[in-house]
């Protein structure tokens, strides 16, 4: 009996001097299984539809409450009916929208789609936000249609790996669809950067940044958002692909790293059981079609774990619009502060963040270090993709960071020597004998030597300006930007002339659809109506599109280069696309990065 003292005595110390004793853990611990089915030409291991039936029946035998989102391309394809039909039997399932755009489904929303050029995941292509947002409300009307056409009600839950806030508060006003799949962080994976969101846990998205938490109840989109992929908390922390396989994704931290089921067990333990906040949550799911069968008794084997926690009432498995319940029956429209540590990693990193800011401390044998500190928020305006196309083939989203290992590589060292982490529901704090450091809700207090606290005050938020001709997203940059709102309002109002030449006749007249022009046709004289398949209408020459001034936006991205204007290289983040493109841009000099631009210092 004294071993065993003498043995549970010396774990306690070894925690407290450098690891971390939660002291409180949350009331509910969920896990939503998600599993998104993209259309059989999509699939990364061809479309034999046994790829489907292999992972539905996976999940079937567990019992396990789960949320499929479907393709336009799936549930609109006569094919597909069995697919569909199966679904609707499941027990406890529940079906809602992939909103990725398509060819088909932009052909059917009269929308242009660029069928001939890069490929089908290069980001202007297949987000939303690589449309006007008259094109995306009308693909997101087309989609919601055809989704209660087959189902017989609106999809509550629905996801992509990215969509821009002027979406999102559509669908909420139009749909009341309240609770959205997006992408944990990541720097550079598949060609797609979202990074400085709360570290894996659902948040109420903000009206000005679709990766940034709710501020306030004015602030707030009401939406909900539940993270794709969540990453292990040190190890999926990282510039490349390689730390983002370190997530909950089976084809990640199985068939590409080699780690087995107690990686897996661990991981969810340390977003759920382990987590201190009052709730917490992870997806777990896989990609239908993207699995290969070698690699599925893994996946069996990941939701076996989830059924037995769930008969054990570790965690409590439910859908995507039953977890929108139960978080909103607690937290309205605000998300709370959040905590989340690593049990895997030898230098573990502790998270904390809340609507204000987040901050990462790494602890290692030799003290703690700051790896990451971003403040939210730091201007009213709202995301440029809110009110122009991202025409750009790699998604980046990016909430700037004044320190962060990853990319500006920066640490701050805070502390050397023992170091003890306590946490509670919203307080992390770090103690030594030269002092501690404690972040809350309601600040960050302290007394390290050699740590300046003013690093921790947040940069004043710039207030939107709404003298002259600005709206509330920002303003039109340029000498004559109320000329330019003028005429494009003016020119909103007009008839659009359109002219063009097909197989020897001439047309000429003025657009009254999107497949219709009333007008005069030569030299076969007609004078009348005339019908064309969508989107050869799309290709006549256009009076009105050619007199239309283009703007230059001024936006929240913009406005987050202000304090860099004289003190370094400005430089767009454009490139090809693809993960290694994203990386290859310059980074030996930067000294800021938002989700559109890098500064590089001048020296």
């Amino acid at each position: 009996m004294k071993r065993l003292w003498f043995w549970i005595w010396a774990c306690l110390l070894f925690l407290g001097s450098f690891g971390a004793v939660p002291v409180s853990a949350a009331d509910v611990n969920y896990v939503t299984p998600v599993f998104p089915v993209r259309s059989p030409q999509y699939w990364r291991q061809g479309s034999d539809p046994r790829h489907f039936s292999r992972v539905y029946d996976l999940v079937k035998q567990t019992g396990l409450p789960s949320t499929w989102l479907l393709h336009y391309d799936v549930f609109n394809n006569p094919d597909s009916t069995g697919l569909t039909a199966v679904l609707k039997a499941m027990p406890r399932a529940e079906i809602g929208l992939f909103l990725e755009v398509t060819r088909d489904l932009a052909d059917a929303s009269f929308v242009r789609y660029a069928w001939n050029s890069d490929t089908w995941s290069s980001a202007y292509r297949v987000f939303l936000s690589g449309y006007t947002p008259a094109e995306r409300r009308r693909l997101i009307d087309t989609a919601f249609t055809a989704f209660k056409a087959e189902f017989g009600y609106y999809p509550a839950a629905y996801g992509a790996w990215y969509i821009d806030v002027s979406s999102l508060e559509y669908i909420r006003e139009k749909y009341g669809s309240r609770v959205v799949l997006g992408l944990a962080d990541q720097y550079s994976t598949d060609g797609y950067q979202t990074w400085g969101q709360y570290l894996n846990v659902p948040y109420f998205v903000s009206k000005t940044s679709a990766i940034e938490p709710a501020d306030s109840l004015a602030d707030s989109t009401g939406v909900l958002k539940l993270q794709w992929a969540p990453r292990e908390p040190t190890l999926g922390i990282g510039a490349d692909v390689q730390a983002s396989n370190f997530s909950a994704q089976v084809n990640d931290y199985h068939r590409q790293k080699g780690l087995g089921t107690d990686y897996f067990r661990t991981l969810l333990a340390d977003l759920t059981v382990n987590s201190p906040g009052a709730v917490s949550q992870a997806v777990i799911g896989i990609e239908v079609g993207e699995l290969e069968p070698a690699y599925l008794p893994a996946l069996q084997s990941q939701l076996q774990v989830l059924a037995k926690e769930a008969a054990a009432g570790q965690i409590k498995a439910v859908t995507m619009s039953e977890f929108l319940a139960a978080y909103t029956g607690r937290y309205p429209a605000v998300s709370p502060a959040g905590i989340i540590g690593s049990s895997a990693a030898a230098e573990p990193v502790w998270w904390y963040f809340d609507h204000r800011l987040r901050l990462g401390i790494k602890l290692t044998a030799s003290g703690a270090s700051l790896v990451d500190l971003r403040f939210y928020h730091r201007s009213g305006y709202r995301d440029n993709d809110q009110v122009s196309r991202d025409t750009r083939e790699n998604l980046v989203r990016l909430v700037p960071a004044e320190i962060d290992q990853v990319t500006l590589r920066n640490p701050v060292a805070l502390t050397a020597g023992p170091v003890k982490v306590s946490v509670q529901t919203d307080l992390l704090r770090l103690t030594s004998p030269a002092g501690e450091l404690v972040v809350s809700p309601g600040g960050v207090f302290t007394t390290f030597p050699g740590v300046d606290a003013r690093l921790f005050t947040p940069p004043q938020s710039v207030a939107v300006d709404r003298s002259g001709c600005r709206s509330e997203f920002g303003g039109y940059a340029g000498k004559f930007s109320c000329l330019k709102q003028l005429v494009s309002r003016l020119f909103a109002g007009l008839p659009d002339p359109v002219y063009s030449r097909l197989e020897g006749q001439v047309y000429l007249g003025f657009r009254t659809g999107f497949t219709q022009v009333w007008g005069l046709r030569l030299p076969q004289l007609r004078l009348g109506n005339f019908t064309f398949p969508f989107p050869v209408l799309d290709n006549f020459i256009s009076l009105k599109r050619k007199l239309t001034p283009e703007f230059v936006w001024t936006g929240k991205q913009e406005i987050e280069l202000g304090q860099f204007a004289a003190s370094g290289q400005i430089l767009p983040k454009g490139t090809a696309y693809g993960q290694e493109e994203l990386l290859n841009l310059p980074n030996q000099r930067k000294m800021f990065e938002n989700g559109y631009y890098l500064v590089l210092s001048a020296d």
